[in-house]
């Protein structure tokens, strides 16, 4: 099983917070409709995350989810680990990633005092796959 950020901060002996930048429906374009198998304008939830440790700004998270595998999802609390929560209401265990490293600026503003815009920053792109009986992405994420 993966490790979420919020298991990482953990073993590290730090405290995890997110701040929720947005979160949302969006239709699916053909990148997206690609990386999740759905079709082109299914709709999709999109989260943009603020992850700290200690209190201080770690990584900008983008998150993309199949809508109708995680229905009801944005009416949650999306502050702590995504990981969990998907385990704990949707029973999805994500048991394997692919991991991409690039070093590049955030796409998106930082919107928090604590990020210094056009601060270094480094992309990471993952996409976890779900141990279900589809093996079908559920999601991507990148920091």
């Amino acid at each position: 099983m993966l490790a979420s950020f919020t298991e990482s901060m953990r073993a590290a002996g730090m405290s995890a917070r997110t701040e929720v930048i947005s979160a949302g429906l969006e239709h699916a374009d053909k990148q997206a409709a690609e990386r999740l198998d759905v079709d082109v304008n299914e709709q999709i939830i999109s989260l943009t995350r603020l992850r700290f440790g200690d209190d201080t700004p770690l990584c900008l998270e983008y998150s993309v989810l199949r809508a109708a595998r995680f229905p009801g999802l944005l009416g949650l609390n999306l502050e702590g680990s995504l990981y969990e929560l998907l385990r704990k209401r949707y029973d999805v265990k994500l048991s394997r990633a692919e991991l991409l490293i690039q070093q590049r600026l955030p796409r998106t503003p930082p919107t928090s005092s604590s990020m210094r815009p056009g601060g270094p920053a480094a992309l990471l792109t993952g996409s976890p796959t779900a141990a279900s009986p589809d093996r079908r992405c559920s999601g991507w994420a990148s920091s």
